[in-house]
């Protein structure tokens, strides 16, 4: 009885090393044959306050803090081509804004686009700003379904040139 259980003992080892090194030359990806083949970014020059993006996409505004309301930020649009995703995919996005005048920069998880395969995607989201009046550049980035992790898929920046 001894002997089958430590056969079953290395069988099992030794399964459990070839899967260890086929995830090493799959590269571990969930899905490797997704990709985003397209991603175009729009930083709109039409300033907008959070509660207008909110009314303009048909989210309430109950509940919502008056001052929060009143934030001002930018319209950000991009379009995205993906190719080898399944139905219902969630693709995680990041959108970075980097303000040209100060220097400073600030990450905002968006989002996620929900894809289908071969699909496009006419994508928007709202971001603050601290200043209307600088210019600012916003980069989009895409990552793998999960949790955002690693490199992303792609990444393309749009710049504001609002002035008032």
């Amino acid at each position: 009885m001894l002997g089958a259980g430590a056969l079953a003992g290395a069988l099992a080892s030794v399964i459990a090393v070839g899967t260890t090194i086929l995830g090493w030359f799959d590269g571990g990806s969930e899905n490797p044959e997704g990709r985003v083949e397209r991603l175009v970014v729009d930083v709109a020059v039409v300033p907008l306050t959070y509660r207008q993006w909110r009314v303009r996409e048909g989210v309430p505004i109950a509940g919502v803090r008056a001052s929060q309301l009143r934030a001002k930020g930018l319209l950000v649009e991009y379009d995205m081509m993906t190719s080898g995703y399944d139905d219902d995919d969630e693709l995680p996005v990041e959108l970075t804004v980097y303000d040209l005048d100060t220097g400073e920069n600030k990450r905002y998880e968006a989002d996620p686009v929900r894809v289908r395969s071969g699909d496009s995607c006419g994508c928007s989201d709202w971001v603050p700003v601290t200043s209307l009046k600088h210019r600012n550049t916003v980069t989009v980035r895409v990552y793998p379904p999960g949790p955002i992790r690693g490199e992303p898929l792609k990444q393309e920046s749009g710049q504001s040139t609002i002035r008032q």
